[in-house]
């Protein structure tokens, strides 16, 4: 059962590993739609080889035959000038020394002269030609017959030409020239073999060298996993990795050591405002005037870090769903707005990124069907 793209595709395979199996058997359709075509012409080829050598030895058939004189029956024996032809193979032979085809002369669809043989290793005199495409071109429409015939169970190339009695224009017999087809196609079939595994291992070769270049082309996105996955479980402290400049990949990396360092200044501000819980019981040994007036600071200074803290919890919770969208748009506090404004404008180039990256898989996966 095979397996479609959009299958591959959607199975949990590694990136790298899945786009080199979209490569292999794409490189393996074009090369073999090339074997097939290689094979194809050179099949054809053959044939039409095959077809002018055999024009080539009819042509030597009839001229041996020829030069005794002109066909005739005389009862049950097929003469050449005086000749009689029934049993005698001189010409049959001498074409198969010269072009090494098989040859025969019938008498009406009879063999009387042929150097085919049967099974046993005689001569097939007295078989008969089969009824088909040449008994008919020859015994119909009296005409040339060239193309493939079975004879004696093996396929052959062939050429049937009429032998026609000049007094009545009556066929009687056949003049045949013959080349079995596995001589010629055993040729074509080397080449099948050595294209098929020339194929394999350019396919091979190929997909091993998209793969080791996507999973180079991707290093960076497993990189960048794995700090999204420290930041998750709280690690704040291990940098985000450098990548190369002017890459979507640098851009992503410099958005996530924003939200790093947003997480960082959520840390600190909850240990400001936990500082901030203890000056205020020392504001109790105050007096009344000063303790008033200092708990109003520090109310006013925890509010403030309170909205700073919602707003920056708000937005991380925000892009941990995968809203990129969210911005913070509440007043800050003097002293946070450039925090606001940082953090707004690591999330719209952060964006920008996963747009480009989403439009570059879809384009990869749009391809790939």
């Amino acid at each position: 059962m095979g397996l479609s793209m959009k299958t591959l595709l959607s199975l949990r395979l590694p990136i790298a590993t899945r786009l080199a199996i979209v490569g292999v058997l794409i490189v393996a359709v074009a090369v073999g739609a090339s074997v097939w075509l290689s094979i194809t012409e050179a099949r054809d080829a053959m044939r039409e080889r095959a077809q002018a050598s055999l024009v080539v030895n009819i042509n030597m058939l009839r001229d041996i035959l020829g030069a005794k004189g002109e066909p005739r029956l005389d009862g049950e024996r097929l003469l050449y000038g005086s000749d009689v032809i029934n049993g005698d193979f001189t010409a049959v032979d001498k074409v198969k020394a010269l072009a090494g085809s098989t040859a025969t002369v019938f008498m009406g669809d009879i063999r009387v002269a042929t150097n085919v043989q049967k099974p046993d290793g005689s001569r097939a005199v007295g078989t008969k030609l089969a009824p088909g495409p040449a008994y008919d071109a020859v015994f119909k429409q009296k005409t040339r017959y060239s193309g493939t015939a079975d004879i004696l169970g093996e396929s052959y190339f062939t050429i049937y030409e009429p032998i026609v009695q000049k007094a009545d224009g009556k066929v009687i017999g056949v003049l045949y020239v013959g080349v079995k087809q596995a001589e010629f196609m055993s040729v074509i079939r080397e080449m099948v073999v050595w294209n098929t595994l020339a194929g394999l291992l350019t396919a091979a070769v190929a997909g091993l060298a998209l793969f080791l270049l996507v999973r180079r082309m991707l290093a960076p996105l497993d990189a960048m996993k794995q700090a999204l996955d420290r930041l998750a479980t709280g690690d704040h402290e291990t940098p985000v990795p450098v990548f190369r400049a002017g890459s979507e990949f640098a851009a992503m990396g410099q958005g996530v050591e924003v939200l790093r360092r947003a997480s960082l200044e959520k840390v600190r501000l909850e240990s400001e405002a936990a500082a901030q819980s203890g000056i205020v019981e020392q504001t109790r040994r105050m007096t009344e005037a000063e303790r008033e007036e200092a708990a109003n600071r520090q109310a006013e200074q925890a509010r403030d870090l309170k909205t700073v803290m919602d707003a920056v919890a708000e937005g991380l919770g925000e892009l941990a769903g995968g809203n990129f969208a969210h911005r913070i748009t509440v007043a800050m506090p003097a002293g946070y707005a450039k925090l606001r404004a940082d953090f707004n404008e690591t999330v719209e180039r952060l964006s920008a990124t996963v747009r480009t990256i989403q439009s570059t898989s879809s384009d990869v996966g749009t391809a790939a069907r």
